[in-house]
């Protein structure tokens, strides 16, 4: 499926107000409907008419625990943003996303989330032009921010000016477009932007306190939750996380970035 057509689906679905599927009933329909990012690699990106990076082969993972034995089939639904995932399991659109989200008291509002499987803190991309190398050098500036986001929440209550963009991809283009001084996200993502353009940099790198990416489902679907955590053990403790860490994140950050900062393997051995 073409990127225009992933795209008139969400739209399609958007509307629909049905309900996500609960657990029995994705098994028998034997197919999951997943929200994932199309332009933020090295995490999700539609690359021709196919789905690749690190949290397409964990939701096609998960996908196939909880089928098990049973045949099944993974939709993807295109989500450029925190705001679209939300309103997409809302609506039941999708049944669960797996695009970088994080738990916060206000997210937990919009939906329920899994046990963790990726640790970030806040980052900013600038110019390297700028000779930005602290957050105080951005007072009175513009940081650029996807709704929802880590980055946009993190700035707004440090009383910066935010100005909203739609991707990773398009943040960073606004950047070099000069929209903006900063452009705010998990440190994992802004990260990847200095490997492809020199440019830019990251002048800091962890900001705030760590927070957690995990997988959201719509609210009250606990059956489905609590399925797709039982993947997430069995996952970590066969190494695929460190695996896909290797196969996807490693290569494309250049070896930059060390997997004992992002990876959570350690408190699934406790389990």
């Amino acid at each position: 499926m073409n990127k225009f057509l992933f795209a008139f689906a969400s739209s399609a679905l958007l509307f629909s107000g049905v309900c996500a599927k609960s657990l029995a009933e994705i098994k028998s329909s034997g197919t999951i409907i997943i929200a994932v990012h199309d332009d933020e690699a090295p995490f999700g990106k539609l690359n021709g008419d196919k789905y690749e990076g690190f949290e397409i082969t964990l939701a096609e993972a998960v996908a196939a625990k909880i089928f098990g034995d049973s045949e099944g089939k993974v939709e993807f639904v295109a989500s450029a943003n925190d705001e679209t995932s939300y309103r997409l399991l809302q609506d039941g659109a999708v049944d669960m996303a797996v695009s970088t989200l994080v738990p916060t008291a206000e997210t937990e509002k919009l939906a329920d989330f899994s046990s963790p499987y990726f640790s970030v803190n806040v980052g900013i991309l600038t110019r390297k032009a700028d000779a930005i190398t602290s957050i105080k050098d951005l007072k009175d500036k513009t940081i650029l921010a996807m709704p929802g986001s880590i980055g946009e929440k993190y700035f707004q209550k440090q009383g910066y000016t935010i100005k909203e963009c739609d991707s990773a991809g398009g943040c960073a283009r606004a950047l070099l477009e000069n929209q903006g001084d900063a452009y705010a996200d998990e440190n994992i993502i802004v990260m990847a932007f200095p490997v492809i353009n020199r440019e830019v940099e990251v002048p800091q790198k962890n900001l705030g306190a760590s927070e957690f990416n995990s997988i959201g489902v719509q609210k009250g679907n606990a059956d489905l939750l609590k399925a797709i955590d039982a993947a997430l053990v069995e996952l970590s403790k066969t190494g695929f996380f460190e695996t896909e860490f290797n196969n996807h994140i490693s290569p494309y950050y250049k070896g930059t970035a060390e997997k004992k900062y992002f990876l959570l393997d350690d408190i699934y051995n406790l389990l």
